[in-house]
């Protein structure tokens, strides 16, 4: 007989039936609020807002004879058409920068204004109150055929979009101009000159040379590596040069001032300048790619230099400057690394630092009078089949060869320490009354293919030690680190 197993029924208690019957709710209240949004009809699209701009004036450029810009607080001038061009009335010689013309051009040629404000004679406005006064900014266009046309423009509006009050002449309403008009009128003549490109490629500069109120020569050793000549001989920081070539690169003059002539020299401190700075460079070649399949072309550029004098600065904003006939003025942003405070910025916290394979002797001393001479070349890496190493692109693998007294020294024991030597970093300023004396913890001399360098270490307390850079003390550096480089010295001379 099959055994018979009856299902049993589920039944729900009082919890599950609270939640069936909330959940119902919810999906009631849902469905009034949905409900008539599905049956309201969509919103109709926003209607594209009317054009306000106002045409007040157009000409063909052909007809514009000339026109007088009066800027704000400055000196008016005119600019008139010769021929084809467009020079400064009264100054024939003033180099007009082509895109500034052209954006004053592409305005006069066709003159609107965004919206009306109102008007000064029906609704009582006064020009004043706008920034419209004797003032503001005037320009006068005088046609070809005799016709004329003006226009001022004054304060910025107080509106979300940028606009400018403005008004033109024989009107009595005031507009609201856009701001790129006002923009490109109120300059005084000197921003209109073209500006020189004074920027060079930093890797062509041999030497920097500044006089005046601060003596300084700088020159390349290798690549990379600088030296100060004066005011005393001493590394040059690696970080400051590098700062200094991307400065280079930015370089630029903000605006002309004037001709270099014996009055303008004078107003702008030129006659005896601050300083003159001196970029020396080396020659170079220029190669521009000619035509397709035609022979790249090759200039040659020989030595060159580019002098700038600086002359009275321009509280919060630059200086002014001379180059060659031209005064301009420059930025403290692009060119304030020129107006060289302090020649102590230049020094090197890393007394020794000079790559080994720049290179050929170097000579250490110790506190005892024991004293090594290492002679340092690079020769072929030979592998144990007699053949030359070389690298994956076929290139001949070299590895130092270090002698000293005639006997050949493990190049990782010399390099482990030329690394701690060149590691040695100054961590503080002596006092300006120090003077050496005793004798030094340790001496060490570097040469190399147009590099000479020496340094000795001194006892200065406790703690550190003076260090001397070819006679020159400025720095001291902690002691811990002498005393590693003696140590590792003195095991390699055992």
């Amino acid at each position: 007989m099959k055994e018979v197993r009856v299902k049993q029924r589920r039944t729900w208690g009082i919890g599950h039936k609270a939640v069936v019957a909330l959940l119902a709710m919810v999906s009631i209240l849902a469905g009034a609020l949905l409900l008539p949004r599905l049956l309201r009809p969509a919103a109709p699209l926003p209607s594209p807002l009317p054009d306000s701009t106002i045409r007040l004036f157009t000409s063909e450029e052909e007809k514009i004879a000339s026109f007088t810009v009066s800027p704000t607080g400055e000196v008016p001038y005119t600019i008139r058409r010769d021929g084809n061009q467009f020079v400064v009335d009264g100054q024939p010689g003033f180099d007009l920068s082509p895109d500034a013309i052209r954006a004053m051009l592409d305005v006069l040629i066709y003159f609107e204004a965004a919206d009306v404000v109102g008007s000064t004679e029906t609704d009582g406005l006064n020009p004043v109150d706008y920034g419209l006064g004797e003032d503001a900014l005037y320009v006068s266009v005088a046609l070809a055929d005799g016709r004329t046309f003006g226009f001022k423009i004054g304060n910025r509006m107080l509106t979300h979009t940028p606009l400018d009050y403005g008004m033109v002449q024989g009107d009595s309403t005031i507009y609201a101009l856009n701001i790129d008009i006002k923009q490109t009128f109120d300059q005084r003549l000197g921003w209109l000159h073209t500006l020189p490109n004074i920027n060079f490629t930093p890797e062509l500069m041999d030497s920097l040379q500044v006089t005046g109120e601060q003596d300084l020569h700088i020159r390349r050793l290798t690549d990379g590596l600088w030296e100060m000549e004066k005011p005393f001989r001493y590394p040059v920081s690696v970080e400051k040069m590098r700062g200094m070539f991307d400065a280079i690169k930015k370089m630029r003059f903000a605006a002309y001032v004037s001709p270099a002539d014996d009055e303008h020299l004078a107003q702008y401190g030129l006659q005896e300048p601050r300083l003159t700075v001196t970029f020396h460079l080396a020659e170079s070649v220029i190669t521009s790619q000619a035509a397709s399949g035609a022979e790249p072309i090759s200039q040659h550029v020989g030595e060159q230099s580019i002098r700038i004098e600086i002359g009275n600065p321009v509280p919060g904003v630059g200086f002014y400057c001379r180059y060659l006939d031209t005064i301009y003025q420059a930025s403290d942003l692009s060119m304030g690394f020129l107006d060289i405070k302090e020649t102590e910025t230049f020094l090197s916290s890393l007394p020794l630092y000079i790559p080994l394979s720049a290179l050929s002797h170097v000579v250490i001393s110790g506190e005892s009078g024991s004293s090594s001479v290492y002679d340092i070349s690079l020769v072929e890496e030979i592998l144990p089949n007699n053949e030359i190493a070389r690298d994956g692109q076929g290139n001949i693998l070299y590895r130092y060869h270090i002698v000293s007294d005639g006997k050949e020294i493990m190049e990782d024991k010399f390099a482990a320490l030329y690394g701690t030597l060149m590691s040695i970093r100054a961590t503080g300023n002596i006092s300006e009354t120090y003077e050496p004396g005793g004798v030094p913890l340790l001496s060490i001399r570097l040469e190399g293919d147009g590099v000479e360098r020496s340094a000795v270490f001194y006892p200065y307390d406790a703690l550190h030690a003076a260090i001397g850079v070819n006679g020159t003390f400025v720095h001291y550096a902690d002691l811990a680190s002498i005393k590693e480089a003696i140590n590792q010295f003195r095991a390699l001379a055992d």
